[in-house]
């Protein structure tokens, strides 16, 4: 079962370990993984965005430099199916406002931190995130446009985590939040019950 498994799925998965990989990747690639240690550069990246199927992205590489912030501008642009992304790093500017574009975005996950401390506002157009984990991320400022995130489970980064109240079983219960403080610090900018109509139930535990 396992080998027909692979069989079938032989033109939709695919390693990048070296740079003369990325020429073997079939144009109907729909899961990716790019591995580091070989000889393949940052810039190498940018010719990923044509494989316009792709779903799933994991990146190891890192893309804390000028041309990894080219590399995700590239990727939200062009890479419009994507469903799930994790990125080892990205750059100094944080995720970039073309994040939008990823309609169809369910799970993004940032391994590292980015001396960016905010989220741009374009991040809540993507309606369609259930998971964002950050949890080496310092944000301080979330954009109030955040209940906007109408499928939003976890959003968890270095000092503050949401989560949906357990047990919601009913549309009006799944706008309940509870918003975690492990860090003894103020909610972000803008994130008070009164600026947030939409939610029914916001508790606040620090």
């Amino acid at each position: 079962m396992h080998d027909m498994a692979q069989l079938v799925s032989k033109d939709e998965c695919f390693i990048v370990k070296e740079k003369n990989d990325i020429p073997k990747m079939p144009q109907n690639v729909r899961h990716l993984s790019v591995v580091k240690g070989g000889d393949i550069q940052c810039s190498d990246l940018l010719n990923l965005s044509k494989y316009r199927k792709l779903r799933t992205l994991l990146c190891d590489l890192s893309l804390k430099s000028k041309t990894g912030n080219a590399v995700m501008e590239k990727w939200c642009t062009e890479l419009l199916c994507m469903r799930v992304m994790v990125c080892s790093s990205i750059s100094k500017w944080g995720l970039p406002s073309s994040i939008s574009k990823m309609k169809l975005l369910r799970y993004l996950k940032i391994l590292d931190s980015s001396l960016c401390k905010s989220l741009p506002s374009e991040f809540c157009c993507l309606y369609n995130m259930q998971i964002f984990y950050a949890t080496k991320w310092s944000i301080d400022d979330i954009p109030s446009g955040f209940v906007k995130l109408i499928n939003l489970q976890k959003f968890e980064s270095k000092k503050y985590q949401f989560h949906h109240e357990e047990g919601a079983t009913n549309k009006e219960q799944r706008r309940q939040f509870r918003f975690i403080n492990h860090n003894g610090e103020s909610p972000p900018r803008g994130f008070h019950a009164q600026n947030m109509p939409d939610i029914t139930s916001l508790d606040l535990v620090s």
